[in-house]
């Protein structure tokens, strides 16, 4: 994946959005060689719609089964140090939604070489002393 002079990535939506894509296509290339193109053809690009429904991508595994994907990119290679929304923790809490909710955390997005870590389980974020996530301020304006 390139990005082109005309194209430099000034902020992290920016980013952010490129990483959506490049995990949408990557769900796309991990459905279709599974022989589950009718999957593929399913997956539900919620970025791009602007639908804020707690997770970026809604995609299959190989065995039909729902899941629900939030991405987060960054451009360095640290896996963790990254924000939830309250709305993407609450879904990600929420116990229908809990075992198939993923957080795709991608790495080096805009290198040639982009690296994606799957984190299954959103408890291994918490650090051991912690008993949940808690916000530790809000953005203000720009």
């Amino acid at each position: 994946k390139k990005t082109s002079a005309c194209f430099a990535p000034s902020n992290s939506k920016e980013i952010g959005y490129i990483g959506e894509a490049y995990v949408f296509k990557c769900e796309q290339v991990k459905l279709i060689a599974a022989g589950r193109k009718d999957l593929a053809d399913k997956i539900v690009q919620h970025y791009k719609v602007l639908d804020y429904c707690g997770w970026d991508i809604t995609s299959y595994d190989e065995q039909g089964n729902e899941i629900f994907i939030e991405v987060k990119s960054t451009t360095g290679g640290n896996i963790f140090g990254f924000i939830m929304s309250p709305n993407e923790w609450s879904k990600a809490n929420t116990p229908d939604i809990a075992a198939r909710y993923k957080i795709y955390r991608e790495q080096k997005a805009l290198s040639q070489t982009p690296e994606i870590h799957v984190i299954d389980n959103k408890n291994e974020l918490i650090s051991p002393n912690e008993k949940e996530a808690k916000p530790t301020g809000y953005k203000i304006g720009n």
